[in-house]
């Protein structure tokens, strides 16, 4: 056994780099690196995962349960990091298609180890998991310190390496470049490098533990802030009950901020707060604000659980809203357990919030990981969940996302997409399995395509404003604009957005009907009939050099003026000044 520590954390961090080095070797080596990710995943969580932990927990080097802690730890991430590369990879698509969930899993596995890490050492030194929650939250905050100057240890390093080839190769002297950007260099090199920078911290890490303590009561001021901000937010709310939650609603990301607001308030009550002993003693009255706040967040996630059911109730489940839902969960477990601490009147201030820490942080790992199992895997549920609305004729096969299943449901989108190619006994089966034949094909998904939208017509057709007033649009037009703009095929502003659009109609080549012209910003689409089938002509832009403010500075006329001036009739059809130049297939015209 490796006797001095730093030799110990230098050895491990060799050892990683050079199976990292080998991964990479294998994984060029092979022909399709994508049917081998149920292999090559869980090896590169095993090269990762496993020597860092010993190195985080190099303290414990000659205990046998260092051993089985890290080891066992590593062989079920191992796992989960399988069941993802088998379900992540789809034959036919590149690999940049999985490089999110490539990150995604790397995300699960590092934050589960992180919130873990502190409960090994914790087991390893006082035979327990959980007893002394002021060890856990010490280590917890250490390790934060602790891989970012490590890390920034490595950064720092390597720009030291880049001006060393730098100035050599204005010298005329490549060698360096060439030695630096050598992954035979690279891997091996940066591993060696955080394994010294988190030596070098080991090392001094009496004297930066004030460092840590003083950077976290200077966040802990920020708690009176965002308690504030929460109890405004719901003031608001509760002011205007109805008209207050439809304008939160019609933002699109009330959500997010309102999730934003929680996890702010969680971290920042953990910073000010520590282990109840070492943090921040507030003034009273900021004490009872910062309570107020904790004892109200339950609402933000009663806001937050509503307004996801309402959008999975009309449109499905996505592996967006999978991870919503967890989020919102898991941050509901908190905000739950802070406010029951609140109540607790008899106790010390918040004295069993350590409790829930500990059990939120137990969740947090299980539903984690659980997301890279069958159990909970988000792309599984999706996929379930929009086959059902499609086969239970909830959406229409036209507006239904079938490249949503290719591109973003992995493994479990390609089997949806080969049973319905096979479908048979639905009233649309023939148009459903032409369209899952085509989507099994796409090599990229079409772009500007959005998830379900599902339009409401009538609301969609008040949005047009027809000029000059009293006339309106014929049947046929309005039918044809309807299936145009169908998904994204055809995008006209004004109909995307909350504004109406300014519709005029007037003649504009001569030809006795009228055309139509819908307006947007600096100009307008233009449709005509064209053998007795309306199709679109082209955009119709505004002149430079045309609209002379009063300080003859041009300007570009906006929404509101161009309705004005067209529901007063300051329009008219002008000939043009220049002729166009036709050069063998192309047109060329005049734009001063």
């Amino acid at each position: 056994m490796i006797k001095n520590e730093r030799t110990w954390l230098i050895a491990w961090a060799t050892l990683q780099g050079f199976c990292l080095l080998m991964l990479h070797n294998l994984v060029v080596s092979l022909d399709k690196p994508g049917e081998w990710f149920v292999v090559t995943w869980p090896l590169y969580t095993l090269a990762l995962v496993f020597p860092l932990s010993m190195q985080m927990l190099s303290a414990y080097r000659e205990r046998i349960a260092l051993w089985l802690l890290s080891g066992g730890y590593a062989l079920l991430v191992a796992a989960c990091a399988a069941y993802a590369g088998k379900v992540g990879w789809v034959d036919g698509l590149s690999r940049t298609h999985v490089s999110g969930a490539t990150f995604l899993i790397g995300g699960i596995i590092f934050t589960s180890w992180f919130v873990l890490i502190p409960f090994a050492e914790h087991r390893l030194k006082l035979a327990s998991w959980s007893r002394d929650y002021a060890l856990l939250c010490s280590v917890a905050w250490r390790n934060v310190f602790k891989l970012a100057s490590a890390g920034l240890f490595v950064g720092i390093f390597w720009i030291l390496l880049g001006l060393w080839a730098g100035l050599f190769k204005v010298l005329g002297v490549s060698f360096f470049v060439d030695l630096f950007t050598s992954r035979h260099f690279v891997y091996p090199v940066t591993a060696i490098a955080f394994g010294l920078g988190l030596s070098l911290y080991s090392a001094k890490e009496e004297a930066l533990l004030g460092l840590y303590r003083a950077t976290l009561n200077l966040l802990g001021w920020l708690l009176p802030l965002v308690s504030g901000i929460i109890l405004l937010f719901l003031l608001f709310l509760l002011m205007l009950p109805v008209k207050g939650v439809a304008l939160l609603w019609k933002t699109g990301y009330a959500t997010a901020l309102m999730l934003s607001l929680q996890g702010l308030m969680v971290f920042l009550f953990n910073a000010a707060w520590q282990d109840g002993v070492h943090g921040i003693k507030f003034p009273g009255w900021i004490r009872k604000l910062v309570t107020l706040a904790l004892l109200v967040l339950p609402v933000l996630s009663a806001f937050c659980v509503y307004s996801l059911w309402l959008r999975v109730e009309q449109y499905g489940w996505t592996a967006d809203r999978v991870w919503a839902a967890i989020l919102i969960g898991l941050l509901a477990v908190y905000a739950l357990g802070y406010a029951l601490s609140v109540l607790r009147l008899k106790a010390e201030w918040m004295q069993t919030a350590s409790k829930v820490n500990i059990y939120a942080a137990w969740i947090v790992v299980l539903v984690l990981l659980l997301t890279a199992t069958p159990v909970l895997d988000p792309a599984r549920i999706s996929v379930s969940s929009q086959l059902d609305k499609l086969l239970s004729k909830k959406v229409d096969v036209q507006s239904f996302d079938f490249e949503y299943l290719r591109f973003d449901g992995g493994l479990h989108g390609q089997r949806a997409l080969k049973y319905l190619t096979e479908l048979t006994g639905h009233p649309q089966a023939e148009d459903i399995q032409l369209k899952a034949k085509a989507s099994l094909e796409a090599k990229h998904r079409t772009y500007g395509r959005r998830m379900h939208v599902e339009r409401d017509r009538e609301a969609w057709q008040r949005k047009l404003d027809v000029y000059p007033q009293g006339r309106s649009l014929t049947t046929d037009f309005v039918e044809f604009l309807w299936q145009l703009t169908e998904g994204d095929k055809f995008w006209i502003n004004c109909l995307r957005n909350q504004q109406s659009c300014t519709v005029l109609l007037v003649d504009l080549n001569r030809d006795g009907q009228d055309e139509v012209v819908i307006f947007g910003g600096y100009g307008g689409n233009v449709f005509t009939r064209m053998d007795g089938k309306w199709q679109s002509v082209g955009f119709m832009r505004h002149r430079p050099g045309s609209g002379k403010g009063e300080a003859g500075v041009h300007r570009a006329p906006d929404d509101a003026s161009t309705r004005r001036m067209i529901a007063n009739g300051e329009f008219s059809v002008e000939d043009s000044d220049w002729r166009e130049l036709q050069v063998g297939e192309w047109r060329y015209g005049i734009q001063p």
